[in-house]
């Protein structure tokens, strides 16, 4: 018998004994030495989908939990502040558990009070392969005392209600490629082009947008609000600064602008690639409609566009989208093959149009 159906056997035996959560492997196993390498075993593991077969297998060896809890702790999402201990003490029984660690999602649902010591910087700190942090909720300053964040990280999301020292965190950061932050004020007076040098996405406020995209590497803006009518030349002259062209772009235009607003985008930025446009229909005659054909989508390396509203908008049932309006569109923009139109999930066109999704490569790093 081979070594992968030695393994199935001894993981089946052994499912029958496994607890619900990470803790159930912390107990005394035996040593199981597979003839397989690491690599192909931890291959193998990955495509154990059901978080419970992964728990039982942990228990085959130490071999086998070592690479299953490198799969179990890849990605952690913390919702109740009171576990965040218990986590801390998990971490710290496993040499390798903190760093299998590549994701960090907290989102207490409640306010995040701290009377003592808060866990969460010797959590952060224990992580030192961290590649994603996203921190979401209330929190109280207690929470982040002593927070440094690990050299390795690459994307950050802070969202209302945390109240972080932001700037002093990502001083000596260099290693941040993405940024997702909500009015503040503080990054915005930072002058030095030596703060986030290696920044290629922003997902921000306008004004944060304006200041950090000149002179850094960023390829991607994603704006969380509307673009008032005299910020357009400050935010089109920033993204010019860009010391690499702007190849994705998220903006929000009302349903009467959106004409004027699609043509400004295209022909300010001619290296675009994906367009995400969402459109405010709220302000609107009930009465107006919209003609999609008369919109100029023309850009020269434009791949994908994607107009989105929200669910109670009755937008696209007064004015009904035509498949002919696409055959315009092709003509203007030869590269485009991908249209959709996010509240109905439509996708229009034949299938030669629709991108086809590329599995993703399966590995530890």
């Amino acid at each position: 018998m081979d070594i992968i159906a030695q393994s199935s056997l001894l993981i089946a035996d052994k499912s029958d004994q496994s607890q619900n959560g990470l803790e159930s492997c912390d107990q005394e196993i035996a040593t199981f030495s597979p003839t397989l390498p690491l690599e192909v075993l931890f291959h193998i593991l990955t495509f154990l989908q059901d978080k419970s077969l992964l728990l039982a297998a942990a228990r085959v060896s130490s071999t086998f939990q070592r690479e299953c809890e490198h799969i179990l702790y890849r990605d952690i999402c913390v919702f109740s502040f009171w576990r965040f201990d218990r986590f801390l003490s998990a971490l710290e029984k496993r040499s390798w558990r903190p760093a299998a660690v590549r994701s960090l999602v907290v989102t207490p649902r409640h306010s995040w009070k701290y009377e003592y010591t808060s866990p969460l910087p010797s959590v952060i700190s224990l992580m030192t392969n961290l590649r994603t942090l996203k921190l979401k909720g209330q929190f109280m300053p207690s929470a982040f005392e002593g927070l440094r964040l690990p050299s390795s990280l690459k994307s950050l999301s802070i969202r209302p209600w945390v109240w972080i020292p932001l700037t002093r965190l990502l001083n000596e950061l260099t290693s941040l490629r993405y940024l997702d932050c909500i009015g503040r004020e503080d990054i915005t007076t930072v002058s030095s082009t030596s703060f986030l040098p290696n920044l290629t996405r922003i997902k921000s406020d306008t004004r944060s947008i304006i200041h950090l995209v000149p002179n850094r590497p960023v390829t991607g803006v994603s704006m969380i609000e509307g673009l008032e009518e005299h910020e357009q030349a400050s935010m089109f002259r920033a993204l010019k600064q860009s010391s690499c062209a702007i190849e994705h772009f998220t903006g929000y235009f009302l349903a009467t602008s959106i004409q004027a607003g699609l043509k400004m985008i295209l022909h300010e930025l001619p290296q675009l690639q994906t367009l995400e446009v969402k459109i405010d229909d709220h302000s609107m005659d009930t009465t107006e409609a919209v003609d999609w054909k008369s919109i100029p989508i023309c850009g020269n390396r434009l791949r994908s566009l994607k107009l989105s509203v929200d669910e109670d908008s009755e937008l696209f049932s007064r004015s009904p989208m035509d498949p002919s309006c696409l055959g315009e569109w092709k003509g203007q923009s030869p590269l485009l093959n991908l249209v959709t139109v996010d509240q109905s999930s439509w996708n229009y066109g034949p299938s030669g149009w629709i991108l086809s999704s590329i599995p993703r490569s399966r590995s530890r790093a």
